[in-house]
Parts: C-alpha cells; sequence; structure tokens
C-alpha cells in the first residue's frame, strides 16, 4: 500500500488521501496488542483495581463523577461510530474505485469497473477491504481509546479519593 502510494504517478491530492488512511491503520494496527507476548498492560489494570478496591474497602461506594459518565458515553460513542466508520468503506469504494490506498485503486482500469454486470473479483475485493478494516478499526482503536481515557479517569478519581 505504501509502495502505491509513494511509488506510482498518482496526483498529490490522491496521494495525501491514500496517506490519511494508510496513517489511520497504522496507528490502529499498533494499538492491537498480542497479550501472550506481553502481559504487562494487563497487569497494569489488574493492580490499579486491586489499589482501588483496598483503598475503598469499608468505605462506601463513592458516586459515579461526571467525568466518569462522559468517559463510558464517549467509549460507547466512539465504539458505534467506529463500526460507521468500518461499514462506510463499502461505500467510499462504490463512489470511487480508483481511490487509493484501497486495493482497486491498484488496477490501471479502475475507474471503467462495472459494479452491476456479474459478480466478479471486484464485489469479493469490496467484502475483503470493509471485513478488514472492521478488524483494524475495531481491534485497536478500543485499545487506545480505552487507554487515554480510562486511565485519565482513573487517576482523577485516585486524586479524589487522595484529597479525603
Amino acid at each position: 500500500m505504501l509502495a502505491h502510494l509513494i511509488l506510482t504517478d498518482l496526483p498529490k491530492a490522491r496521494a495525501f488521501q491514500g496517506l490519511a488512511f494508510f496513517s489511520i491503520y497504522v496507528i490502529m494496527l499498533c494499538g492491537r496488542w498480542n497479550y501472550d507476548v506481553d502481559v504487562a498492560v494487563v497487569q497494569t489494570i489488574n493492580s490499579a483495581m486491586e489499589f482501588e478496591a483496598k483503598l475503598i474497602q469499608g468505605n462506601p461506594l463513592p458516586k459515579s463523577n461526571m467525568e466518569t459518565k462522559l468517559m463510558k458515553l464517549f467509549l460507547h460513542v466512539a465504539f458505534f461510530s467506529l463500526i460507521l466508520v468500518a461499514l462506510s468503506i463499502p461505500g467510499l469504494i462504490l463512489l470511487d474505485p480508483s481511490a487509493p490506498p484501497f486495493i482497486l485503486s491498484i488496477r490501471k482500469d479502475s475507474s471503467s469497473i462495472s459494479w452491476t454486470s456479474s459478480f466478479g473479483v471486484q464485489h469479493i475485493v469490496i467484502l475483503f477491504e470493509t471485513w478488514m478494516s472492521s478488524h483494524i478499526m475495531m481491534g485497536g482503536s478500543l485499545e487506545i481509546a480505552y487507554m487515554l481515557f480510562a486511565g485519565i479517569v482513573t487517576m482523577l478519581n485516585y486524586f479524589d479519593v487522595l484529597r479525603r
């Protein structure tokens, strides 16, 4: 994909459009973590939960503050918007099959693809692109959003508990 963006004679606008999608895919794939290799992330979450359980033990549970409620809402909105982004990929391909970084843009005759003719490779490519983008988006982005926003909420809650 990167070679197609750099080495071909695409117009600059198309190359930057493809670079935006390529960057999103790389960032999301980096966020997708293999917990069999390194369990440090899970151990950090477990230690934070144990610390919180020991700190609050014997005291009534604190009410959820506004930040916690907003972060929960944000995680739900992010989850459903990622589903919509993954489902919009077929629409983008149907609208302009020669748009990079999609696989059909590599073909020289991508602008003359017929969608209404018989079932062909172009239909399988749309299904493959949708499947891959949904895996990339769902696999990486929720971990990134969770680490960023749940970490912020946890730190704010710790400061709130320590102030008491």
